[in-house]
């Protein structure tokens, strides 16, 4: 920036004595006339406008995207943040950065792994309670009166109908049964950390005429629901698909 006029020398906030001048900001960029110590004055090539910062935050991003984060600095991140809790302030910054936003299908799937299992603690559960205490109720929740909007085809899950179709009588007979002792009566997801007693026989490609033991696999109720996501369906077909094939190759 250019210096216009040294106003002489001020005391700052930690106590410490400053030369103080007034600057122009360049003339691409807005022009403006400002305060700013002298030795800041000098180094700065502007006042901070927006127009500037825009500039700067595009070469920024660029400069990060191109960035590896090593696990050593993300171990370091979690450690100094371990225990620190965000003001209201900080928090509502992070809702207004993230609405509108929508997880891309890998986000979602790192999301459901890391959740996986997880068991909320009766205190999570009460302060859920409480937070939800008299929300959401009758005509303030955002769902009210759509009952209708998301049944059948106007469902984003709609399969053709697929729910619909009835097992076969061989299925619900011995298969299901034989494949729950082949898995040991336990949930075939890796990432399922919990203890369920309902399990379910899973078709790893959703088709329920096709009962060939390769394509049938034990899950929990809860890792079944999340295989049901329409978007998902495609990676959760290779993904118990190559389990079931370790499955095969033991035995």
């Amino acid at each position: 920036m250019k210096l216009i006029k040294k106003l002489g020398t001020r005391v700052n906030r930690n106590g410490t004595v400053e030369s103080w001048a007034e600057f122009q900001c360049p003339k691409p960029i807005c022009n403006k006339i400002v305060e700013r110590t002298l030795s800041n004055g000098k180094i700065a090539k502007s006042c901070g406008c927006d127009q500037y910062s825009e500039e700067r935050n595009k070469k920024i991003s660029e400069r990060n995207k191109l960035r590896i984060v090593t696990e050593e600095t993300k171990n370091k991140i979690r450690l100094a943040n371990t225990g620190k809790i965000p003001t209201e302030e900080t928090k509502n910054k992070i809702r207004l950065a993230n609405t509108g936003k929508k997880r891309t299908n890998k986000q979602k799937e790192n999301l459901s792994k890391a959740l996986l299992g997880k068991k909320k603690s009766e205190e999570h559960k009460q302060k859920m309670k409480e937070v939800k205490k008299g929300k959401h109720v009758g005509k303030d929740n955002p769902n009210y009166g759509n009952g209708d909007k998301i049944k059948g085809e106007k469902n984003p899950n709609w399969q053709g109908g697929k729910s619909f179709e009835e097992y076969s009588e061989k299925f619900n007979k011995y298969l299901k049964n034989k494949i729950k002792k082949r898995d040991n009566y336990l949930c075939q997801n890796p990432f399922c950390k919990g203890e369920h007693k309902i399990l379910h026989v899973h078709h790893i490609d959703y088709d329920k005429q096709n009962n060939n033991p390769k394509n049938l696999i034990t899950l929990c109720a809860s890792c079944h629901t999340i295989t049901h996501n329409k978007d998902n369906r495609q990676y959760w077909t290779k993904y118990y698909q190559n389990i079931i094939n370790k499955i095969e190759v033991k035995k």
